[in-house]
């Protein structure tokens, strides 16, 4: 028989798992803060590489939680618990992928193309760094008060994607010029923004976790 205190130590060493992929994916993702500003190629290299290092630790999360579930036979919020661990290990894994993909663009931008653009991109990638470091502890506690609040930054994320848009296209109307540069510049806007999106997902997971709602906070 399946004891409270049994599942708890296998809950825990999930939290454990959960949270060391949350810290590497912080890790991409503050480093790709610092090629966005710098332009480090070495720096933004180390983050394509280690990508893989991710992809690996997100299976680890997965096969931990199909296993437990197979196994442990959960119910309740021990089951949602379970099932929301592994989509919010995918929406972690995917917001690597944004990293590394933000790193590969970076490469084919000139910076008189992304300069005047500058500070409204490390302005959205910080504020999707900020929103990471405080789901995570809202994971593990599942606190539905943290997740709604950190949900509403992605609002600020999406206004600030509609203004650089804008602003790309209206520079581009004026030279009269789609220049792949400028095409690369928009798809870079859109991968942070989308950064935001899988941030305020995984706030949806946490909320489903704890109460079973489904709900929609990034409307």
């Amino acid at each position: 028989m399946i004891t409270r205190q049994h599942l708890d130590v296998i809950v825990e060493q999930l939290n454990i798992k959960l949270e060391k992929l949350g810290s590497i994916v912080e890790e991409a993702m503050i480093n790709t803060s610092t090629v966005l500003s710098t332009r480090d190629a070495f720096l933004s290299q180390e983050v394509i590489q280690k990508d893989k290092d991710i992809d690996s630790m997100q299976k680890v999360v997965e096969d931990f939680c199909v296993q437990s579930i197979a196994t442990q036979q959960p119910v309740a919020i021990d089951l949602r618990r379970f099932v929301g661990y592994i989509k919010i290990a995918s929406s972690l894994e995917r917001i690597a992928d944004y990293a590394r993909h933000i790193c590969s663009l970076l490469g084919t931008i000139p910076e008189e193309t992304i300069s005047e653009y500058l500070s409204m991109l490390l302005e959205m990638y910080k504020m999707t760094i900020n929103m990471l470091r405080d789901i995570l502890p809202a994971i593990t506690n599942l606190d539905i008060d943290t997740a709604k609040k950190i949900s509403d930054s992605d609002r600020h994320i999406d206004a600030l994607h509609r203004h650089i848009y804008s602003q790309i296209l209206l520079q581009m109307d004026k030279t009269n010029s789609e220049s792949e540069p400028r095409v690369s510049l928009i798809t870079l806007v859109r991968v942070i923004e989308r950064t935001g999106d899988q941030l305020s997902n995984i706030c949806e997971h946490i909320i489903y976790i704890a109460s079973g709602d489904h709900v929609e906070l990034d409307l």
